[in-house]
């Protein structure tokens, strides 16, 4: 049986993805396009992406019926292109609070065919990622009560549109349908999310400046108002003065040898000595040095007065400035792989660059008048917050930027240790505040998914998790602020589902995992919770 012929004249509607053309139904190919914020995909009715190979039903004077394959290579080979510019307005700046519903949005779409006789046309609205708590209507309505367990933060929105247009002409009729998304961002405040476990050690100090830890866990001070280093054990017991003759020293470093280095800012001179205090030895000249770091190749690297960042080897020699621009930087930080971490007090940031100053970019965002900084062996970096009275957590990227202790009373110079202790100088209280930081969720690769597709179980990791040995009980419970449609994730981080078919690209999803700890110790019971966060990226294709 021969095809319907292919006269110019047949009916061809403009508008969809779907277009019937004579008794020939025919799909056409994917079509995109590209707007800031947007991404259209032209679809066929039912959702799935528009394919090559075709069906043509044709359909027999004497009611017989065939059915034929069509291999077509471009759309033009039936007729103009479909063209479309149907797209949803951004509705600008949202927001909301944890625990509470928010004022409802309604979404507007632009370009849409007119619903006038014989063409219909209808739109239907649906959520390919919110976060949680929150529904879109089929009206395309945004509503809802937030999760009182969403941390404070910017949320991804994904709203999809889908426009399908139904006309008739002398007894034919063609639906066509064209679907698009909007990415956009919600702000919501709530709390933040921190360890709770808070102790202070140690005593007698006055304006602690400077902390420092070594690989054995041993915490050193510089007690800038008492004038000396003080050394101690983790938890504050077998306090000792070490060194002599110090004036008013604000940092202090150790490297992987014990060797203590001290900013003597008094003297200007970075003072080496002993884990013992013995053997000490001025280095480097011209200095007015506030911070000081060593990396693991013995390279030491000071913040100074004079707005600049000095680099010299661990017998003072080769003195070098590096990186610019900075005003009165105070901590400084080096990661295992060379890279430098700068608190630029007066500019109100982090800076990041490499061991010869290249390299350099801000990161982070929202510090006031940051004061020490210290990054863990994974490369997360731990920032003093000094004017915002806080400790901020984030990757070396500045991403994932997370409050792990508050209500601090100008804190100034902080360290990390191998379990992920932090040790911070609280200048006006004059103690050490350590914080049990360890249990965390790492930086990690989450496998891709298909598109409506069912996904592979995956199971996300934690870092540093409290043993659960007698006396002591512990768990983990999972949460996802803001998972893609279909997505799901168990309260024991589980990452499953199915993501809708519009769903394709990179999405963000913002994690909270909580730690308990309950000990019973006879009659008394103790429970410890400890929380983080972290954001990873999941691909649907």
């Amino acid at each position: 049986m021969s095809a319907a012929p292919a006269a110019s004249t047949g009916q061809h509607h403009r508008t969809g993805s779907l277009i019937n053309w004579g008794f020939i139904k025919i799909e056409p190919m994917t079509a995109s396009r590209g707007a800031t914020g947007f991404a259209q995909r032209t679809r066929d009715c039912r959702g799935r992406l528009a394919i090559r190979t075709i069906s043509a039903v044709l359909l027999g004077m004497a009611g017989m019926v065939a059915s034929v394959g069509v291999q077509v290579a471009s759309e033009t080979a039936v007729g103009a292109a479909y063209v479309s510019s149907f797209s949803i307005n951004d509705p600008g700046s949202l927001s909301g609070t944890s625990g509470q519903a928010i004022t409802p949005v309604e979404f507007i779409a632009s370009n849409v065919d007119a619903s006038t006789g014989p063409v219909a046309t209808s739109i239907k609205w649906t959520a390919g990622q919110l976060p949680s708590g929150l529904s879109l209507s089929p009206a395309g309505v945004l509503s809802g009560t937030l999760s009182a367990s969403i941390p404070g933060g910017l949320y991804d929105l994904r709203i999809i549109a889908s426009e399908r247009v139904t006309s008739g002409s002398r007894g034919l009729k063609s639906v066509n349908c064209v679907t698009t998304d909007l990415a956009t961002k919600i702000s919501i405040s709530g709390a933040s999310v921190f360890s709770s476990n808070q102790t202070t050690i140690g005593s007698g100090f006055s304006n602690p400046s400077g902390v420092a830890v070594d690989t054995s866990g041993h915490i050193f001070v510089a007690d800038s108002g008492n004038s000396r280093i003080v050394s101690m054990n983790a938890d504050g017991s077998n306090q000792t003065a070490i060194g002599s003759g110090l004036s008013d020293p604000e940092g202090v470093a150790v490297d992987t040898s014990g060797h203590v280095f001290v900013a003597d800012s008094g003297n200007s001179q970075i003072v080496s000595m002993n884990a013992d205090g013995s053997n000490q030895t001025a280095i480097g000249s011209e200095l007015q040095p506030v911070g000081v770091a060593v990396d693991t190749l013995g390279h030491v690297f000071v913040t100074d007065f004079g707005n600049r960042i000095v680099s010299m080897n661990a017998d003072g020699s080769n003195q070098t400035t590096i990186g610019s621009g900075f005003s009165y930087p105070m901590g400084v930080a080096v990661d295992t792989s060379g890279h430098v971490f700068v608190a630029d007090y007066l500019n109100n940031r982090i800076v990041s660059m490499d061991a010869d100053g290249s390299n350099q970019t801000t990161i982070g965002s929202g510090f006031s008048n940051p004061s020490g900084v210290a990054v863990d062996t994974s490369g997360q970096v731990f920032v003093v917050d000094n004017g915002n009275s806080r400790i901020v957590s984030m990757n070396a990227d500045g991403s994932n930027q997370t409050t792990i202790g508050s209500g601090f009373n100008n804190p100034e110079g902080m360290a990390i240790d191998a379990s992920h202790h932090l040790f911070v100088a609280e200048l006006t209280n004059t103690h050490i505040v350590a914080i049990n930081a360890g249990f965390r969720i790492p930086d990690q690769s989450v496998p891709g998914v298909q598109a409506g597709q069912a996904a592979a179980p995956t199971q996300l990791e934690s870092e540093s998790v409290d043993p659960s040995t007698a006396p002591k009980v512990t768990s983990v419970k999972w949460f996802a602020s803001d998972l893609p449609a279909g997505l799901k994730l168990s309260s024991k981080g589980v990452l499953s589902g199915t993501p809708k078919v519009q769903l394709l690209g990179t999405y963000s999803i913002y994690l909270t995992a909580t730690e308990t700890v309950t000990k019973v110790v006879g009659k008394v019971k103790t429970v410890i919770t400890r929380a983080t966060s972290q954001v990873l990226s999941v691909i649907i294709s």
